[in-house]
């Protein structure tokens, strides 16, 4: 209950940050292909932009009731950013060209979202507390794949009238991840860091997740605030403007309790999985890079594999896919 409260209060406090200066803004594109062995299926594919700033004009400032908020969840923060998200992510089977619903493999589904962060930095410890408001089952999703798959001469995916929620229904997701870095070491003539993570949601995906991660290469700021995306799906990077280029790396696992994209919730939607057939821990890693191509313009790539959560007879349960972010 703490941490809902905390998201909302936090969203609200966000409005005034929005024209500074600092304002950072993302495009970010994710894509079974850009991994070089995607099959079009699991996590196809989705598309998000991100505005990113200090959430107050000075570092160490901010509301009492915010800094009580960070001590009942554990935080001493000496500054804050925030991050504004808003996106979509198609899931779906393996045979896109079938009409019929497809008994053994993963139903369609589809979000449109809105989510609001904020990340609060002290030393070597920084937390992300993520507030999520979503639609699933719009036809804004299907009706976005059929115009991709047109372009690119692919198949056309005939299911999606079979997706979770199919005609559009509100959905929700809180979330709360703690990160503590080690310190920065020298590497030859690199910088290396290492850090581990641990987190929950609760709503849209209700889940516990561990982590850890390291990176090589120079970095301009040695608190490094990597977190996990609002679905799950990726990383985000909440950095400055600073000259970055550096590789990484990412292992992590995730305890899934429920998950809409794949039981649904209470609109009828014609294929569910039950609790018997999706996998409750799901272990992933990533791959990635982020270098500067100029001084305010930032390029991040990574390859992230994924155990499937859904028990599939049909096919293998390794989802793999890629992503572009450009940041300036």
């Amino acid at each position: 209950m703490n941490i809902a409260v905390a998201a909302i209060l936090i969203l609200a406090s966000m409005l005034p940050a929005l024209g500074r200066a600092d304002t950072r803004f993302t495009v970010r594109v994710d894509e079974d292909l850009f991994s070089g062995m995607g099959n079009d299926a699991d996590y196809t594919g989705g598309l998000a932009l991100t505005l990113a700033g200090d959430l107050f004009e000075q570092s160490g400032t901010g509301p009492q009731w915010l800094r009580r908020m960070d001590r009942k969840l554990g935080v001493t923060a000496q500054s804050y950013r925030y991050e504004l998200e808003l996106g979509g992510a198609a899931f779906t089977p393996l045979r896109i060209t079938e009409t019929d619903v497809l008994r053994g493999d993963r139903p369609y589904s589809g979000i449109l979202y809105t989510s609001a962060s904020v990340i609060r930095w002290g030393g070597t410890q920084s937390a992300a507390t993520t507030l999520l408001v979503g639609v699933l089952g719009s036809e804004f999703v299907p009706a976005a794949q059929r115009h991709i798959h047109r372009v690119m001469g692919s198949d056309q995916p005939r299911g999606w009238h079979h997706q979770i929620s199919d005609g559009g229904e509100p959905t929700v997701r809180v979330m709360h991840e703690v990160t503590r870095a080690s310190a920065v070491m020298e590497l030859g003539r690199s910088n290396a860091q290492w850090l581990y993570r641990m987190g929950a949601g609760a709503g849209l995906l209700t889940d516990l997740s561990v982590g850890v991660a390291a990176r090589v290469g120079h970095f301009g700021e040695s608190h490094w605030a990597l977190h996990s995306s609002p679905l799950g799906l990726g990383d985000r990077m909440s950095g400055s403007a600073r000259s970055e280029r550096f590789f990484y790396m990412t292992l992590g696992a995730r305890l899934s309790i429920y998950n809409a994209f794949l039981q649904g919730q209470f609109r009828h939607s014609d294929l569910t999985m039950s609790g018997s057939e999706r996998r409750r821990l799901v272990p992933d890693a990533s791959l990635g890079f982020v270098f500067d191509a100029s001084p305010n313009f930032n390029v991040h790539y990574f390859v992230r594999a994924q155990r499937s959560e859904a028990r599939l007879a049909v096919r293998g349960e390794t989802s793999v896919y890629g992503g572009i972010a450009l940041s300036w």
